[in-house]
């Protein structure tokens, strides 16, 4: 009598362990997933299909890249005590691809250490096939971003007189254009928010896209071969 009850009190503590670990997982995942974040509340401006075509390369040393991006998301990397201030990080890569881990993850790791709330924009990449007016659909990602942004800064506990953009390489270009095109907006805009940046670093940016001067790569994915 006394093995059958300690066998089925075993049975039950196990059961009772099995449902903790399987709720501590599935928070972990939902906490995880939740830091990615759809700028876009249906399908992306100039998108012609709401498919997902994104595919992501992580070599032997651990770095991700990412190509065809076409749903864009913000992901947040929140600091252990947030000073109000917040970034938008663009990776670079040629508007071919995203340089995701050492030009966004570890950057916004940095920023996170320091009180600064970092968002890491995949921003869609250039392709004619999905999309329309492709040579603005990278600087709409943006713009949709400091909407987001600014929308949600109870959310994110994030000052919306603090929030600032860097850029490395071709995400370098982006953020200089979002942060002298602010007064022409690419996207559709119901509420009077500004969407000029408070602060930019440029890092090694593309600057220009003269022929002579610019990175042909980079130019070519965004305005085309002419």
């Amino acid at each position: 009598m006394k093995n059958h009850f300690r066998n089925s009190l075993s049975k039950v503590l196990l059961l009772v362990l099995n449902i903790v670990i399987l709720l501590v997982f599935n928070e972990r995942l939902s906490a995880q997933q939740n830091n990615f974040i759809k700028i876009w509340p249906d399908l992306p401006l100039y998108s012609l299909t709401g498919e997902n075509f994104e595919r992501a390369e992580t070599d032997k040393d651990n770095i991700t890249r990412y190509f065809n991006v076409t749903i864009p998301t913000l992901e947040y990397v929140r600091p252990e005590k947030p000073n109000g201030v917040s970034v938008i990080i663009c990776p670079g890569g040629g508007y071919a691809r995203l340089a995701y881990t050492y030009e966004g993850k570890k950057v916004a790791e940095w920023f996170a250490e320091r009180g600064i709330s970092a968002f890491i924009l995949k921003y869609r990449l250039p392709d004619d096939k999905v999309m329309e007016h492709k040579e603005i659909v990278p600087l709409a990602d943006v713009q949709q971003s400091f909407i987001y942004l600014k929308t949600n800064v109870l959310k994110y506990g994030i000052d919306p007189d603090k929030i600032g953009i860097i850029g490395f390489s071709a995400g370098g270009h982006l953020a200089a254009t979002a942060s002298t095109h602010f007064a022409k907006p690419v996207i559709s805009i119901e509420e009077k928010i500004s969407l000029r940046p408070h602060f930019n670093i440029l890092i090694y940016p593309v600057i220009t896209m003269i022929k002579e001067l610019t990175h042909r790569g980079s130019r070519n994915n965004l305005l085309g071969d002419n």
